[in-house]
């Protein structure tokens, strides 16, 4: 509803939902607004951000992990997540071994020449979450760069914005709604125009709607296939944002 009326298209029939009397425990809001005074005094530098955000999950309370498993297991775009066994760990060199142009090469290329870690994070720990929560937390870390390139979402701040909200939308990921929240909030409270990053929720929103499910698709079997060639035959566009990608990194210039 938010970024139907904010985008000015047609509203879609809202139901609300009954709340179950959840609160947010006290830590959580500690840690909240303790890791926003960090971000606004630099307190840390920007590839902390990641693992930050996600100590946030730390704090919320074991015994609610069976209403977010069935919300998992009842989301539309999850591919019965619940069902699928671990996905192995991926190798640079099982990567290196495909094509010239191929989506594995260009990953390959991504990682090495940005220095990223193939999976984000360390997974270790999410054989302790139920079945759903478990698959879609190791497949998201693993193929989270990957649908950077297949999504076409650019390496900065705004297009960050961007594809968590995809995956808020894709796979109901606690993180990036975590995410979302931090970035919205701090720059509310520093005082900055939050437009750019509202308007980019609500486009990328209405972009992972229009795109089908990517927690479905065996990615390891397309490995040899260009990016364009893939993105025809699954029916993946690029987003295609209002805004530059690079607004925040180059906002004179922009």
């Amino acid at each position: 509803a938010f970024t139907a009326g904010y985008l000015g298209e047609a509203m879609p029939e809202v139901t609300a939902m009954p709340g179950d009397g959840f609160v947010l425990p006290r830590a959580f809001w500690d840690y909240f607004w303790g890791h926003l005074d960090a971000q606004r005094t630099g307190a840390f530098a920007p590839e902390e951000l990641t693992a930050r955000v996600a100590m946030l999950g730390v704090t919320l309370p074991v015994e609610r992990r069976d209403v977010w498993e069935a919300a998992s297991r009842a989301h539309p775009k999850t591919a019965e997540a619940h069902l699928r066994p671990m996905p192995p760990k991926l190798t640079l060199q099982e990567l290196a071994v495909q094509p010239e142009d191929s989506l594995a090469r260009d990953f390959h290329a991504l990682i090495v020449a940005m220095g990223f870690d193939l999976e984000v994070l360390d997974r270790s720990g999410l054989e302790t979450l139920p079945p759903a929560l478990a698959y879609l937390n190791a497949r998201i870390l693993q193929m989270h760069d990957v649908w950077h390139l297949m999504g076409g979402f650019r390496f900065t701040a705004l297009h960050e914005v961007a594809i968590s909200t995809f995956q808020l939308e894709q796979f109901n990921h606690g993180y990036s709604a975590m995410f979302l929240a931090a970035a919205a909030t701090g720059i509310a409270c520093g005082g900055s125009d939050g437009a750019p990053v509202m308007l980019t929720i609500a486009e990328a929103w209405q972009h992972a709607r229009a795109t089908p499910s990517l927690m479905g698709i065996a990615w390891e079997k397309e490995w040899s296939a260009s990016v364009d060639d893939l993105r025809t035959r699954h029916g993946i566009k690029a987003f295609k944002g209002s805004l530059p990608p690079d607004l925040f990194e180059c906002p004179q210039a922009a």
